[in-house]
């Protein structure tokens, strides 16, 4: 073998070795990767739907309040975990856009046919394809 195919050689074994002991140090210290989605709570009711990613998210449940006007849907929101509710309550629906000079959110009252949830923000469920429930101002 060449000099450089041989340094090359001990240079991937080193990196392969370095890499085993790291993923055995994990291992001991109880490194763990996270569950996605994560397990419901037991005290979540089965009609939720997971929202968020690996970093963390909410259960959401919606229900459309039939003839609405503008859209709306009563909302319950919990934690990742259960142990909090983190809202509920009438949440409107909107197209959401951005302003071209501002770069700031607009909200265009919008009609759903169905609910892809993205994400929670304590006061906005954020869906798919650009649309959002806001929570309803109580009057």
């Amino acid at each position: 073998m060449k000099p450089s195919a041989l340094k090359i050689l001990k240079r991937l074994a080193v990196a392969v070795f370095g890499i085993v002991i790291l993923i055995f140090v994990l291992g001991l210290m109880g490194f763990e990767l996270s569950k996605y989605p994560p397990e419901r709570p037991t005290n979540i009711p089965d009609d939720t739907v997971w929202a968020g990613g690996v970093d963390g998210g909410a259960w959401i449940k919606c229900v459309e309040i039939p003839s609405s006007d503008p859209q709306t849907f009563t909302c319950d929101v919990f934690g990742e975990n259960g142990s909090t509710w983190l809202s509920k309550g009438n949440f409107q629906a909107f197209k959401v856009s951005r302003d071209r000079n501002s770069n700031s959110a607009l909200f265009e009252e919008a009609r759903l046919t169905e609910l892809h949830y993205n994400g929670y923000d304590g006061r906005t469920i954020h869906l798919r394809n650009g649309y959002a429930l806001k929570l309803s101002k109580s009057k």
